[in-house]
């Protein structure tokens, strides 16, 4: 059984870093083990000086009174009194030997050490305070359940210097986060004197992944006016450039896309906002792992038919991510009207999508309801079965699809990892014959998922059963730190590097930048929601697939890249920047910095070219344009 696992190390990019150094590694180590160290080094002390002292009393009878065999207890004192440098018997002796010099040197050493940590136990609490007094551009993550703890662990191994908050302090997870060497302060994170504790406001990244929707929005609110406060005190040229970027996980649809509508309204020049849900990460992170569509070296069918099995929070978004992405990959060749009528009941392509559900026609009808024009771009269909049904045991949608030849893909997303694998073995047997895989959503690897996985056969049909482990594969920096924002930040960076091309300067992927190169593209997003929001738009979820074709009247795109123009220039000469002949990123000189009216055509026509490609940039983090009403 294949089962897809996301990358231990992983930035932001999806790129892999460097694994820790040698140094990172020895200090992990020594946390881990410090303990078992001390004792095995205090016992290896105290044996060197009962050698060393054994050896003396050969030599020197008159240290043990007279006797050239000393008894053992003798022996052991005289090696003990070695650790708090009170041994008497040495300070006559002008020749030792070298066990007995090992140990009257590291006996005191490591009672010292060991001193200093229990001390540091005792006075725990003082010492992180005055850690977390000094810790800069840090994680802050509040909750340390199960995806809490995944990603504290995850940040942490990638280099961040990282803090959880938690309320429970008989939490199981907070002795293997201290562990690591992950800093856990006690209290309440909806607490603003506990996020300024945890320096919130100093941090790079606030991540709220409490088990209540509401408990992460208050959080997020506490920080914002946290950064708010401690931008007009007197210590903020301190701060200056530092942008705290809160990222709430929120599991409710509705909430989610309410909250991705305030994205973008939300950034300003200290504070970003990023929602993240588990499901609609998981679906994307799941079409990527098992494509639904023609992958390399597979053999081309114009026919494809989706079967999702469960259409819950994860099934449906996967129904519509797979949609959009059916409908982007068959748009450049086929457009308007004519391309809609084609996909349903064309000749040359079809995608055909089944609901397999208790509720499947209620679901059909929110989908509908949701996306009006969905049925425009694919057959869809709701079969309303329960999957312990002998309906669903007969499978006959799945031998229907199969004699009509049709390229079938069968995702399985059912809420109980039990009901997904019982789902799972009664269709295989119905595929024992052909090269069909089925796709699994699990919660977690390890279980169920793992009695498949252990089997010692892998040329029988349970090689063809996919497990895609949602947790180990969704909660990941990848996915997090990909939000909204980010996304529109690096589709902007996309057309400012093909326009760069086209006029003869090659420019490094978005991969390969630092994030001090990435933050103008940040800001970009921000300033683009600012002048859309002028020109009475509004940024929404996407509901129509084709709002990517979108375009601005001749007037609305002068206005808007002079306004872009305008906004990018302001931000410059509050940062320093000054005009320059030449432009010097080391002196601050910029050469366009200058009035609209006195640039050049090739750089306004750049201005316009970034705004006609907005409809399309914000459709890339499924977002789209709607007019006010005036």
């Amino acid at each position: 059984m294949d089962s897809p696992r996301a990358h231990l190390y992983s930035d932001a990019a999806g790129n892999a870093p460097a694994p820790p150094s040698l140094w990172r590694r020895i200090k992990q180590f020594y946390r881990n083990n410090k303990w078992y160290i001390f004792i095995l080094s205090a016992l290896l002390m105290f044996w060197l000086g009962c050698v060393g002292f054994y050896q003396l009393a050969l030599d020197h009878p008159h240290l043990f009174e007279g006797q050239s065999r000393p008894s053992w207890t003798a022996l052991m004192y005289a090696s003990l009194s070695l650790f708090p440098i009170q041994s008497g018997l040495m300070a006559d002796l002008k020749h030792t030997n070298l066990s007995l010099e090992v140990s009257r040197f590291g006996a005191p050493f490591v009672a010292t050490f060991t001193a200093i940590e229990a001390l540091a136990l005792v006075f725990n609490e003082q010492i992180q305070a005055f850690r977390l007094r000094r810790i800069r551009d840090h994680v802050v993550l509040c909750g340390l359940g199960q995806k809490g703890y995944l990603m504290a662990k995850q940040f942490h191994q990638a280099g961040y210097r990282t803090l959880a908050i938690e309320s429970d302090e008989g939490n199981a997870a907070i002795p293997l986060c201290r562990e690591l060497g992950i800093y856990v302060l006690a209290g309440d994170a909806t607490q603003r004197d506990t996020l300024r504790r945890a320096g919130a406001h100093r941090a790079r990244y606030l991540i709220a992944f409490c088990g209540n929707d509401a408990t992460n929005a208050e959080i997020a609110m506490h920080a914002r006016d946290l950064v708010k406060r401690y931008a007009s005190s007197p210590g903020a040229a301190r701060q200056e450039g530092r942008v705290l970027t809160c990222i709430l996980h929120i599991v409710s649809p509705q909430l989610s896309e309410l909250l991705r509508e305030r994205e973008l309204k939300e950034a300003s020049a200290r504070f970003r906002l990023q929602i993240f849900n588990v499901f609609d990460s998981g679906a994307r992170a799941m079409l990527n792992a098992f494509p639904a569509f023609e992958v390399e070296k597979e053999q081309e069918s114009p026919h494809t038919h989706l079967i999702v099995i469960g259409a819950g929070r994860m099934g449906r978004s996967l129904i519509i991510q797979a949609v959009r992405g059916w409908y982007r990959r068959h748009k450049d060749s086929e457009t308007g009207e004519a391309a809609a009528g084609a996909v349903v009941g064309g000749d040359d392509t079809t995608l055909k999508v089944t609901i397999i559900d208790r509720e499947a026609s209620h679901v059909y009808d929110l989908i509908c309801l949701r996306y009006p024009k969905i049925t425009r771009y694919c057959d869809l269909q709701a079969l309303q079965m329960d999957v312990n049904s002998a309906e669903f045991q007969r499978a006959t949608f799945l031998h229907n699809a199969l004699k009509s030849r049709e390229r079938v893909r069968v995702y399985i997303c059912l809420r109980d990892d039990s009901l997904s694998l019982s789902a799972a073995l009664s269709l295989y047997q119905h595929i024992r014959a052909i090269e069909q895989p089925l796709f699994v959503r699990m919660s977690q690897g390890a279980g169920l998922a793992q009695l498949l996985s252990g089997a010692e056969r892998r040329d029988d049909a349970y090689d063809r059963l996919r497990v895609f482990e949602l947790m180990e594969n969704t909660c990941t920096l990848e996915l997090l730190l990909n939000g909204t924002n980010e996304v529109i930040a690096r589709a902007i960076y996309a057309v400012y590097r093909k326009g760069e091309e086209q006029r003869g300067r090659v420019l490094a992927p978005w991969e390969r930048l630092s994030d001090s190169e990435k933050e103008p593209n940040r800001k970009a997003a921000i300033r683009m929601t600012a002048t859309l929001d002028e020109m009475q738009y509004d940024v929404i979820n996407l509901t129509d697939f084709d709002a990517d074709s979108y375009t601005f009247s001749p007037e609305e795109i002068e206005r808007m890249a002079r306004k872009e123009h305008e906004g990018w220039m302001q931000e410059k000469l509050a940062e320093g920047w000054q005009w320059g002949e030449v432009r010097s990123d080391a002196k601050r000189r910029h050469n366009l910095l200058l009035e609209w009216e006195k640039l050049d055509d090739a750089t306004r026509e750049k201005n316009r070219r970034l705004v006609r490609e907005w409809p399309a940039t914000l459709a890339e983090a499924g977002m789209q344009l709607r007019k006010r009403a005036v």
